[in-house]
C-alpha cells in the first residue's frame, strides 16, 4: 500500500470518527419501549441533589426513571427544568448539569448530551420550527440557539435582560421573559420586561415593560397572540400577579386578568384558549373571559406545581405534594374532573405529549 493511499485512508477514518455520535453507555440488559400515546413526565427532584428523573406515563401506569433504567451509568443529572418533544426526540434542559439531554422518545436511550460552556444553565426551552431550538439561561442573562436536527450550537450567547425565565418563538421572532428574580434584581434595567428578537439576525426590536416578575410566555401564532404571566413579589404580599395577552403585530395589550401567584401557562392549540395554573387552581381565558376550571388551594402536602395540555383533550397537573416526597400526576378532563392519578418522582415539572 502506498503512503498516499494510507494517508487518504487515515484521513477518511478520522473524518468518520468525528461524525459518530457520542457513545451511549451500556444499558445492562434493560429494555423499554414507549407505548404509543404515552406522555413523558420530567421530575426535577430536589435542587442540587442530582436526582432528576424522566418518567413515562401511559394507560397502564407510570414507569420511572426511564433514563436511569436505560442509561445506568449516566443518569439525568441536576436539575431538570423543562422538556420538549420533536418527533421521536426529547430535549431535556438540565440546568445544574449545564446541558441539554437528547433522548430517544421510544427507547429512552440517550442520543447525546449538548454541553453549554461557561456559566450557562439552561432553564426553559422553545422550538421555533422543526430545525431550531432555543433555551433561556437563567443565571448568565442569555439565550442559546441550537440546530434541532444536527444538535449543533448555532449561537451560544445572545444577551438578554436580568434572569430570563420563559421563552417562546414563532417563525419570525423570539420572545424572552426577564423576571429579575422577583425582589432580588427588580431594580436592574430590563427586569420585569419581555424582549422581542428578530430571528434572522437576533436583533432586539421591541421591549414590553411593566410586567413585574414576569415568568411564563407562549406564542399562539395562528391567532396572532402572545400570552405572558407575571407573579406577585414577596415584598408586596397584596400583589396577586396575572395573565396578559398581547397582539403579535403591534405588541399592544389585548387583555389582562388577575390571578393568585401563577405557576404555569399553556395554550390549547386547537382553540387558542389560555390555561393558567395558580395558587387557587386552574383558570381558562376563553372568548375574552376568565373562568375557573378546577379549584385547588396549593398548600401543605398538595401543591399543584405544573400544567400540560394533551392535544387529545385532557389537562395534566403535576402535584409536588410537600416538594420532598414522590409526587403525583393528575389527569383532568376539560371540566376539571379527575380522570386518573399516578405516582411519579419528586416535583413533576413538565410534560412532553405525543
Amino acid at each position: 500500500m502506498s503512503s498516499l493511499v494510507r494517508s487518504v485512508i487515515i484521513a477518511v477514518a478520522a473524518l468518520l470518527a468525528c461524525c459518530v455520535p457520542a457513545p451511549v453507555p451500556p444499558d445492562g440488559g434493560n429494555t423499554f419501549t414507549a407505548e404509543p400515546g404515552g406522555v413523558w413526565v420530567l421530575c426535577e427532584g430536589l435542587w442540587r441533589q442530582n436526582d432528576s428523573e424522566l418518567w413515562f406515563a401511559s394507560a397502564t401506569g407510570a414507569t420511572g426513571d426511564v433514563v436511569q433504567l436505560m442509561n445506568p451509568e449516566a443518569p439525568l443529572g441536576d436539575t431538570g427544568s423543562d422538556i420538549l418533544r420533536r418527533g421521536d426526540t426529547l430535549f431535556v434542559a438540565i440546568n445544574g448539569s449545564r446541558c441539554i439531554d437528547v433522548i430517544h422518545a421510544v427507547s429512552g436511550r440517550r442520543i447525546t448530551r449538548i454541553l453549554l460552556d461557561g456559566r450557562k444553565e439552561p432553564y426553559r426551552l422553545a422550538l421555533a420550527d422543526d430545525s431550531t431550538l432555543y433555551c433561556s439561561n437563567l443565571n448568565d442573562d442569555s439565550i442559546t440557539e441550537i440546530d434541532a436536527r444536527t444538535l449543533d450550537v448555532r449561537l451560544l450567547h445572545v444577551p438578554v435582560g436580568p434572569a430570563p425565565e420563559g421563552i417562546a418563538a414563532s417563525s419570525s421572532i423570539v420572545a424572552v421573559a426577564n423576571s429579575g428574580l422577583g425582589d432580588l434584581r427588580r431594580t436592574e434595567e430590563g427586569a420585569g420586561s419581555v424582549y422581542i428578537y428578530r430571528r434572522f439576525d437576533m436583533l432586539r426590536t421591541h421591549v414590553i415593560d411593566g410586567l413585574i416578575n414576569v415568568a411564563s410566555i407562549r406564542i399562539d401564532q395562528p391567532r396572532n397572540t402572545m400570552w405572558v404571566t407575571y407573579r406577585h413579589l414577596p415584598s408586596q404580599p397584596d400583589s396577586l400577579g396575572g395573565l396578559v395577552a398581547f397582539d403579535l403585530a403591534s405588541y399592544a395589550e389585548r387583555g389582562r386578568w388577575r390571578v393568585a401567584a401563577p405557576r404555569a401557562l399553556e395554550i390549547d392549540r386547537s382553540t387558542g384558549d389560555a390555561y393558567v395554573l395558580h395558587a387557587d387552581g386552574i383558570d381558562v381565558v376563553a372568548t375574552g373571559a376568565l373562568r375557573r376550571v378546577a379549584w385547588h388551594r396549593s398548600q401543605g402536602d398538595s401543591v399543584w406545581y405544573s400544567l400540560g395540555i394533551d392535544p387529545r383533550g385532557s389537562l395534566w397537573v403535576g402535584d409536588a405534594k410537600s416538594y420532598r416526597t414522590p409526587g403525583d400526576v393528575i389527569v383532568l378532563d376539560r371540566s376539571g374532573h379527575e380522570v386518573r392519578r399516578m405516582r411519579v418522582g419528586r416535583n413533576p415539572t413538565a410534560f412532553a405529549f405525543p
